[in-house]
């Protein structure tokens, strides 16, 4: 496995947010966190953590059918869900371009992987799997520069509840 990918084990929902709290309090203005998963492997809840990291104490909930949410916290959030677009116009017609290169905000995207066009985007992907149980392996890759500190730092994160969780 190279520097710039890591894999990590939650066992259950706490450990998926807190994981994603570790990446909330890391985030700078700019970041972009692309997820990937099937139904149900936690991608809102990876979100959740992402939000509270970021000091976001309110309620999170996916944006399937809204598609973007904005948040207001310690930098501008915006959560998109690509889950119910089904072409790459349906995605264009989001406009994300803004959101995506304006350097001030964080941008979490769910169902990354339905846009080709995200690829050219400087990004952290999680890609979530569910296992047994509750238990969720965790893919954080990266190609960018910019991120490899926080995939390298993400090694020594030590999960509250890891193997106590039912």
């Amino acid at each position: 496995m190279k520097n710039n990918e890591f894999n990590i084990t939650s066992d259950c929902l706490h450990d998926t947010q807190e994981i994603g709290s570790f990446l909330g309090n890391s985030s700078e203005s700019g970041f972009n966190y692309f997820l990937t998963g099937n139904l149900g492997s936690g991608k809102t809840c990876l979100t959740q953590g992402i939000l509270k990291g970021l000091g976001y104490d309110g309620y999170v909930h996916s944006p399937t059918f809204v598609l973007m949410t904005e948040y207001e916290c310690r930098l501008p959030i915006y959560h998109i869900d690509l889950y119910r677009l089904t072409s790459q116009g349906q995605i264009d017609d989001l406009m994300l371009d803004e959101q995506l290169e304006s350097g001030e905000n964080v941008n979490i995207i769910e169902w990354a992987d339905k846009s080709a066009y995200l690829n050219n985007i400087p990004h952290i992907k999680i890609d979530l799997k569910s296992t047994k149980h509750n238990s969720r392996i965790l893919n954080i890759s990266t190609d960018v520069e910019m991120y490899y500190e926080v995939i390298n730092s993400m090694q020594h994160l030590e999960l509250e509840c890891k193997g106590k969780c039912e």
